[in-house]
């Protein structure tokens, strides 16, 4: 598995804030109401993993007063960092276009309003998991110790 790229998930970002505005031109109306549980959801997960990668990193350090960390559990570590890391981008285009129709549209639709406020909390929710999720998977990084030279070169 390779280390995840920036530049991927802004990709992904980009591509679903323009097709989900694409979408909420003809469906907006038609969309069930959004709830607050969602961006909240994804800042638990967010809360969750930045704790797990400082844990995680103390383990892999030695740190006194922590036990040592099966070498399995460190990679599934790793792949619910990269999985959290794609889902976060998603859910950030997500609220983007969620955020940039009804902040446009306020004048047309009632609930509009509430829906670029929860959409911006969504979208915040968001990148603090995906940045969460990039900071448990720099963490699940085996450092190699510095070589000791006695030697001058």
């Amino acid at each position: 598995m390779k280390p995840t790229r920036i530049r991927d998930l802004i990709a992904i970002f980009v591509v679903v804030a323009v097709g989900v505005g694409i979408i909420a031109v003809g469906s907006y109306a038609r969309l069930p109401r959004f709830r607050i549980s969602a961006p909240v959801s994804l800042a638990i997960i967010a809360i969750f993993e930045a704790y797990t990668a400082a844990a995680l990193r103390a383990r892999l350090d030695g740190r006194p007063g922590t036990k040592p960390i099966m070498p399995m559990l460190v990679a599934r570590y790793a792949a619910l960092a990269k999985a959290s890391s794609i889902a976060g981008a998603l859910a950030a285009g997500v609220w983007t276009g969620v955020v940039v129709y009804a902040a446009t549209h306020r004048d047309d639709f009632r609930y509009a309003g509430r829906d670029a406020l929860l959409g911006g909390t969504g979208v915040a929710a968001a990148f603090v998991l995906v940045i969460a999720a990039v900071y448990l998977e720099r963490a699940c990084r085996v450092r190699h110790p510095p070589e000791h030279r006695d030697e001058p070169s």
